[in-house]
């Protein structure tokens, strides 16, 4: 299992955290719209003809979905080798793949129809209305709850934050969404098994956002780097290192500032900082509140996508003793 001086690593390089909802992936979301507005079916063909259905959600109006690749959590294919046909209201459709997050197993495709039949782009649950006993509503199977959030589960670190969810029902399928106490997306149920039946992981509604805004943006998604390294044998989240030249550098963080703050969310552990950073997009500022010495202020911080980071052996991360 990784230490908390791996999760420092991790945030060096990368990042975790609520989306604000504030961004373009938010607005570009719509308002709270019916399930049959916005629930469609995606059928995935691999090479050797073997079919996978799962769920596809309309997030946005020009007939962008996300779904979920079905073997993406547990590796057995990439998704480059298989086919997406999207089933809208009756009408089958190639699915044009746009950008997948290979972390999550998320995927953002658009329907290749010119006349896209009637539907209505589901808007995000903002992450932060989603705290531990929050009700929410899977597609099928009853009534669900949020029991909290796993970065690690039974000794396993997860490649993303998940929500851990109490169904109702027996476990869940694949790509299902969730909806939030707003009928906004709240996540997506990975299928993997958890030691109680009634009990599921879901990809949260933060990292859809960061993979519609990085595509926005970027045309691509990615783990974000900031460039600040922490203590490995503290959980308090001090800054001990800025890389030269980083997002963190260019922010005004110094060796010894302590992060209070992300986006206006209190952050109280380093692993909570990781968490809260994860799903930043990239290139959208983000507001920090720290302190440092016996003063408390705000900057701005521009994390990158990872694959911006200087590749010099000088510039590798390290975490200080």
């Amino acid at each position: 299992m990784k230490s908390i001086g791996s999760v420092a690593l991790a945030l060096a390089i990368l990042a975790v955290s609520p989306f604000s909802g504030n961004s373009r992936a938010q607005e570009n979301s719509g308002k709270e719209a019916s399930p049959s507005q916005s629930v469609f079916s995606a059928i995935w063909e691999s090479p050797t003809g073997a079919k996978t259905d799962t769920t596809a959600v309309c997030v946005k109006k020009d007939g962008w979905f996300i779904c979920l690749v079905p073997t993406v959590l547990n590796g057995e294919e990439s998704e480059s080798d298989r086919k997406l046909t999207l089933k809208i209201n009756g009408v089958e459709t190639a699915g044009e793949i746009l950008a997948t997050d290979p972390l999550s197993g998320l995927c953002l495709a658009k329907a290749g129809l010119e006349d896209v039949p009637e539907m209505e782009p589901l808007a995000l649950t903002p992450a932060a209305s989603l705290v531990p006993g929050t009700g929410m509503k899977p597609l099928r199977g009853g009534n669900a709850r949020l029991a909290g959030r796993d970065r690690e589960y039974q000794g396993e670190v997860l490649p993303v934050s998940m929500l851990r969810v109490h169904l109702e029902a027996e476990s869940g399928e694949t790509g299902q969404p969730l909806f939030g106490p707003d009928g906004g997306l709240a996540g997506l149920l990975t299928g993997r098994k958890l030691q109680n039946a009634h009990e599921a992981h879901a990809i949260p509604s933060a990292r859809i956002g960061k993979l519609i805004e990085d595509y926005n943006l970027h045309k691509k998604t990615g783990a974000i780097w900031i460039g600040a390294s922490f203590h490995r044998q503290s959980t308090t989240p001090e800054v001990v290192q800025v890389k030269p030249g980083s997002p963190a550098e260019a922010a005004g963080l110094q060796p010894g500032d302590i992060v209070l703050k992300v986006n206006g969310e209190q952050v109280e552990s380093l692993p909570e900082l990781a968490e809260c950073c994860e799903n930043l997009p990239a290139g959208q500022p983000v507001e920090l509140e720290i302190l440092r010495r016996l003063q408390t202020m705000t900057c701005q911080l521009v994390p990158k996508l990872a694959t911006e980071r200087p590749k010099s052996p000088e510039d590798a991360p390290e975490i200080a003793e």
